[in-house]
């Protein structure tokens, strides 16, 4: 204990303040997957007779390994911030500190292999800008000009309506509600 702090005890106020700036560290928008996949790691713990406190390197090590199964190395990763996450907010456990475990995810990032998107070509873009009708295509076009453009992350893109589109005369005004970046 530091010299200079004196040992008193956290009033019951500060205590639940403190748990709710504590929970505010996962993100709004993905919290239920993070909750989702605490779940599932707490559901294989239940199915294999591991108590409330059996969190251990050699515990996850083993959740990993059968998670591995089903899925992608990506996935994995994922997987293992939301966890880690979880793990640090309500149990006060940091598995990043677990080297055996990392060094498990690494190891199976190396052997697999990436899948190659399909993309299309400047010229391909430039022929459907021109020759696809407006009619039928105009929407289409605006998001595509978006993406390419970067102004709109993929799923910023799925949300925009035409009501978010304005036409300004000389430039369209574009609102994308609901950023990640909040601007």
């Amino acid at each position: 204990m530091n010299d200079n702090v004196e040992s008193f005890s956290i009033p019951a106020e500060i205590k639940q303040e403190a748990q709710e700036a504590t929970l505010r560290l996962l993100p709004a928008k993905s919290k239920r997957l993070y909750e989702k996949e605490m779940v599932e790691f707490d559901n294989w713990r239940k199915k294999r007779g591991l108590g409330e406190g059996a969190i251990t390197e050699e515990v996850l090590l083993a959740y990993f390994f059968n998670v591995e199964k089903h899925f992608a190395a990506s996935s994995m990763w994922t997987k293992y911030s939301m966890l880690k996450s979880m793990l640090k907010v309500h149990k006060g456990i940091d598995i990043s500190k677990y080297g055996k475990l990392t060094s498990y995810l690494k190891v199976g990032s190396r052997k697999y292999k990436t899948k190659k998107a399909k993309i299309l070509e400047r010229n391909q873009i430039e022929e459907f800008l021109k020759k696809a009708p407006d009619v039928e295509y105009l929407q289409v076009k605006v998001a595509l000009i978006l993406g390419v453009a970067g102004a709109c992350r993929c799923n910023e893109l799925t949300f925009l309506d035409i009501s978010d589109v304005q036409d300004k005369g000389s430039y369209l005004y574009v609102l994308i509600p609901d950023t990640k970046t909040n601007i």
